[in-house]
Protein backbone atom coordinates (compact mmCIF):
# COMPACT_ATOMS: atom_id res chain seq x y z
CA UNK A 1 0.00 0.00 0.00
CA UNK A 2 2.94 2.41 0.59
CA UNK A 3 4.35 2.89 -3.06
CA UNK A 4 -0.10 3.39 -3.68
CA UNK A 5 -0.09 6.12 -0.96
CA UNK A 6 2.98 7.68 -2.44
CA UNK A 7 1.70 7.56 -6.27
CA UNK A 8 -1.62 9.26 -4.72
CA UNK A 9 0.29 11.69 -3.03
CA UNK A 10 2.13 12.74 -6.17
CA UNK A 11 -0.64 12.64 -8.28
CA UNK A 12 -3.07 14.88 -6.32
CA UNK A 13 -0.65 17.07 -3.85
CA UNK A 14 0.27 20.09 -4.93
CA UNK A 15 3.43 21.63 -6.29
CA UNK A 16 4.41 23.03 -2.22
CA UNK A 17 3.86 19.99 -0.81
CA UNK A 18 6.46 18.30 1.24
CA UNK A 19 6.83 15.32 -1.13
CA UNK A 20 7.53 17.27 -4.12
CA UNK A 21 10.13 19.24 -2.36
CA UNK A 22 12.08 16.20 -0.08
CA UNK A 23 14.20 15.89 -2.67
CA UNK A 24 15.86 19.63 -2.90
CA UNK A 25 18.65 20.11 -0.70
CA UNK A 26 18.09 23.87 -1.05
CA UNK A 27 15.33 23.23 1.48
CA UNK A 28 15.72 22.26 5.05
CA UNK A 29 13.97 19.80 7.25
CA UNK A 30 12.66 23.16 9.49
CA UNK A 31 10.97 24.43 6.35
CA UNK A 32 9.50 20.93 5.16
CA UNK A 33 7.93 20.15 8.25
CA UNK A 34 6.63 23.63 9.07
CA UNK A 35 2.94 23.86 10.59
CA UNK A 36 0.77 25.13 7.28
CA UNK A 37 -1.61 26.89 9.62
CA UNK A 38 1.01 28.99 11.58
CA UNK A 39 2.55 29.90 8.03
CA UNK A 40 -0.79 31.13 6.64
CA UNK A 41 -1.71 32.80 9.98
CA UNK A 42 1.80 34.62 9.21
CA UNK A 43 1.75 35.13 5.91
CA UNK A 44 1.28 38.22 4.36
CA UNK A 45 -0.58 36.72 1.53
CA UNK A 46 -3.08 35.50 3.79
CA UNK A 47 -5.74 37.93 2.48
CA UNK A 48 -5.91 36.14 -0.57
CA UNK A 49 -7.38 32.80 0.91
CA UNK A 50 -10.95 33.83 0.07
CA UNK A 51 -14.02 32.95 2.35
CA UNK A 52 -16.51 30.11 1.37
CA UNK A 53 -19.22 32.35 0.75
CA UNK A 54 -16.81 34.33 -1.74
CA UNK A 55 -15.53 31.55 -3.44
CA UNK A 56 -16.39 32.73 -6.78
CA UNK A 57 -15.18 36.00 -6.27
CA UNK A 58 -17.80 38.85 -7.69
CA UNK A 59 -19.48 36.75 -10.28
CA UNK A 60 -22.27 34.98 -7.51
CA UNK A 61 -22.31 33.94 -4.38
CA UNK A 62 -21.56 30.44 -3.09
CA UNK A 63 -24.09 28.31 -1.51
CA UNK A 64 -23.93 28.06 2.17
CA UNK A 65 -22.93 24.55 3.51
CA UNK A 66 -22.34 23.35 6.66
CA UNK A 67 -19.39 21.85 8.67
CA UNK A 68 -21.04 18.35 9.24
CA UNK A 69 -17.92 17.37 11.11
CA UNK A 70 -18.62 19.47 14.33
CA UNK A 71 -20.20 17.80 16.73
CA UNK A 72 -21.88 20.75 17.75
CA UNK A 73 -23.46 21.65 14.93
CA UNK A 74 -24.44 18.05 13.74
CA UNK A 75 -26.39 17.96 17.13
CA UNK A 76 -28.39 21.32 16.33
CA UNK A 77 -29.03 20.06 13.30
CA UNK A 78 -30.51 17.17 14.18
CA UNK A 79 -32.51 18.84 17.11
CA UNK A 80 -33.69 21.08 14.02
CA UNK A 81 -34.79 18.44 11.68
CA UNK A 82 -36.41 16.51 14.40
CA UNK A 83 -38.42 19.52 15.28
CA UNK A 84 -39.81 19.11 11.09
CA UNK A 85 -40.17 15.38 11.69
CA UNK A 86 -44.00 15.56 11.84
CA UNK A 87 -44.50 18.42 9.27
CA UNK A 88 -46.96 17.65 6.71
CA UNK A 89 -46.45 18.71 2.95
CA UNK A 90 -48.63 19.30 -0.14
CA UNK A 91 -47.87 19.07 -3.51
CA UNK A 92 -49.55 19.34 -6.29
CA UNK A 93 -49.21 21.24 -10.00
CA UNK A 94 -49.40 24.80 -9.72
CA UNK A 95 -50.57 26.69 -13.01
CA UNK A 96 -50.66 30.26 -13.29
CA UNK A 97 -50.05 30.85 -9.89
CA UNK A 98 -52.82 28.32 -8.38
CA UNK A 99 -52.76 24.77 -7.08
CA UNK A 100 -54.39 22.03 -9.34
CA UNK A 101 -57.38 20.10 -7.65
CA UNK A 102 -57.66 16.39 -8.06
CA UNK A 103 -57.08 13.41 -5.99
CA UNK A 104 -54.98 12.95 -3.60
CA UNK A 105 -52.35 10.68 -2.92
CA UNK A 106 -50.37 9.99 0.42
CA UNK A 107 -46.53 10.12 0.49
CA UNK A 108 -44.72 7.74 2.77
CA UNK A 109 -41.04 7.84 4.07
CA UNK A 110 -39.37 5.10 1.58
CA UNK A 111 -37.41 3.86 4.97
CA UNK A 112 -40.38 3.36 7.20
CA UNK A 113 -43.91 3.05 5.08
CA UNK A 114 -45.81 3.59 8.50
CA UNK A 115 -44.40 7.62 8.28
CA UNK A 116 -46.20 9.86 6.09
CA UNK A 117 -44.89 12.34 4.53
CA UNK A 118 -47.45 14.46 3.21
CA UNK A 119 -50.17 14.24 0.20
CA UNK A 120 -49.59 14.85 -3.84
CA UNK A 121 -52.28 15.55 -6.48
CA UNK A 122 -50.28 14.11 -9.75
CA UNK A 123 -50.78 16.39 -13.17
CA UNK A 124 -53.26 14.51 -15.55
CA UNK A 125 -53.19 15.38 -18.97
CA UNK A 126 -55.54 18.41 -18.36
CA UNK A 127 -53.15 19.84 -15.78
CA UNK A 128 -50.37 19.05 -18.37
CA UNK A 129 -52.44 20.90 -21.20
CA UNK A 130 -53.18 24.10 -19.46
CA UNK A 131 -49.57 24.35 -18.34
CA UNK A 132 -48.00 24.21 -21.65
CA UNK A 133 -51.05 26.73 -22.82
CA UNK A 134 -50.10 29.01 -19.91
CA UNK A 135 -46.40 28.88 -20.75
CA UNK A 136 -46.88 29.40 -24.66
CA UNK A 137 -49.08 32.51 -24.08
CA UNK A 138 -46.46 33.74 -21.12
CA UNK A 139 -43.50 33.17 -23.32
CA UNK A 140 -43.22 36.17 -25.73
CA UNK A 141 -43.60 38.52 -22.70
CA UNK A 142 -41.19 36.80 -21.21
CA UNK A 143 -38.79 36.40 -23.55
CA UNK A 144 -38.56 40.48 -23.77
CA UNK A 145 -37.87 41.41 -20.09
CA UNK A 146 -34.74 42.81 -19.80
CA UNK A 147 -32.60 39.99 -18.78
CA UNK A 148 -31.56 41.92 -15.41
CA UNK A 149 -35.39 41.45 -14.58
CA UNK A 150 -35.18 37.88 -15.07
CA UNK A 151 -31.86 37.10 -13.40
CA UNK A 152 -33.50 38.84 -10.27
CA UNK A 153 -36.10 36.17 -10.29
CA UNK A 154 -33.49 33.10 -10.11
CA UNK A 155 -31.79 35.24 -7.37
CA UNK A 156 -34.19 35.50 -5.26
CA UNK A 157 -35.69 31.75 -6.27
CA UNK A 158 -32.13 31.09 -4.75
CA UNK A 159 -32.35 33.32 -1.66
CA UNK A 160 -35.71 31.44 -0.86
CA UNK A 161 -34.19 27.90 -1.21
CA UNK A 162 -31.02 28.79 1.40
CA UNK A 163 -33.50 30.60 3.79
CA UNK A 164 -35.95 27.15 4.12
CA UNK A 165 -33.00 24.79 3.77
CA UNK A 166 -33.38 23.30 6.96
CA UNK A 167 -37.20 22.30 5.46
CA UNK A 168 -35.69 21.20 1.87
CA UNK A 169 -33.18 18.88 3.70
CA UNK A 170 -35.79 17.65 5.61
CA UNK A 171 -38.36 16.95 3.26
CA UNK A 172 -35.06 15.49 1.11
CA UNK A 173 -34.65 12.85 3.49
CA UNK A 174 -38.41 12.14 4.41
CA UNK A 175 -39.59 11.85 0.70
CA UNK A 176 -36.42 10.60 -0.99
CA UNK A 177 -34.46 8.25 1.96
CA UNK A 178 -31.34 10.56 1.50
CA UNK A 179 -28.88 10.94 3.60
CA UNK A 180 -28.19 14.76 5.53
CA UNK A 181 -24.96 15.50 3.35
CA UNK A 182 -26.72 14.34 0.41
CA UNK A 183 -29.73 16.25 1.31
CA UNK A 184 -27.80 19.53 2.13
CA UNK A 185 -25.80 18.61 -1.63
CA UNK A 186 -28.98 18.76 -3.33
CA UNK A 187 -30.42 22.20 -1.74
CA UNK A 188 -26.90 23.66 -2.51
CA UNK A 189 -26.62 22.62 -5.98
CA UNK A 190 -30.15 24.49 -6.50
CA UNK A 191 -29.15 27.23 -5.10
CA UNK A 192 -25.67 27.37 -7.11
CA UNK A 193 -27.55 26.64 -10.48
CA UNK A 194 -29.80 29.37 -9.87
CA UNK A 195 -27.27 32.05 -9.12
CA UNK A 196 -25.36 30.56 -12.05
CA UNK A 197 -27.72 30.65 -14.51
CA UNK A 198 -29.10 34.40 -13.39
CA UNK A 199 -25.25 35.73 -13.70
CA UNK A 200 -25.05 33.72 -17.22
CA UNK A 201 -28.19 35.69 -18.28
CA UNK A 202 -26.33 38.64 -17.16
CA UNK A 203 -23.44 38.14 -19.20
CA UNK A 204 -25.11 36.50 -22.11
CA UNK A 205 -28.82 38.82 -22.82
CA UNK A 206 -27.73 42.24 -21.27
CA UNK A 207 -25.20 43.21 -23.60
CA UNK A 208 -24.42 41.97 -27.90
CA UNK A 209 -21.39 40.15 -28.45
CA UNK A 210 -19.36 42.39 -31.14
CA UNK A 211 -18.24 39.57 -34.19
CA UNK A 212 -14.99 40.87 -36.58
CA UNK A 213 -16.24 42.58 -39.79
CA UNK A 214 -14.01 41.64 -42.33
CA UNK A 215 -15.53 44.18 -44.76
CA UNK A 216 -15.43 47.36 -42.58
CA UNK A 217 -19.44 45.94 -41.35
CA UNK A 218 -20.75 46.06 -37.83
CA UNK A 219 -21.93 42.33 -36.45
CA UNK A 220 -23.80 41.85 -33.10
CA UNK A 221 -24.12 38.41 -31.64
CA UNK A 222 -27.80 38.99 -30.02
CA UNK A 223 -28.93 35.99 -27.21
CA UNK A 224 -32.59 35.37 -27.21
CA UNK A 225 -34.71 32.55 -25.78
CA UNK A 226 -35.85 30.16 -27.65
CA UNK A 227 -38.71 28.09 -26.01
CA UNK A 228 -39.97 28.37 -22.29
CA UNK A 229 -36.76 27.16 -20.22
CA UNK A 230 -39.71 24.98 -17.78
CA UNK A 231 -43.49 24.72 -17.17
CA UNK A 232 -44.21 24.92 -13.46
CA UNK A 233 -46.43 21.63 -12.82
CA UNK A 234 -45.64 20.96 -9.20
CA UNK A 235 -46.10 22.91 -6.39
CA UNK A 236 -45.05 22.51 -2.85
CA UNK A 237 -46.73 24.12 0.64
CA UNK A 238 -47.32 23.47 3.77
Amino acid sequence: MLPYLVRRLLENGANTSFINQIDRSDISVEELIRDPVALVKTSANKSQIVLPGSLYGEQRLNSQGLNLADPELLQQLQKTLDSLADKHWHASPLINGSHYSGEQHLVNNPSDNRLTVGSVIYADKKAIDQALNGAEQAFTKWRLEPAATRADYLQKAADLLEQHRFELVSLCIREGGRTIKDALAEVREAVDFCRYYAQSALELFSIPVKLPGPTGEENLLYHYGRASSFVSVRGISR
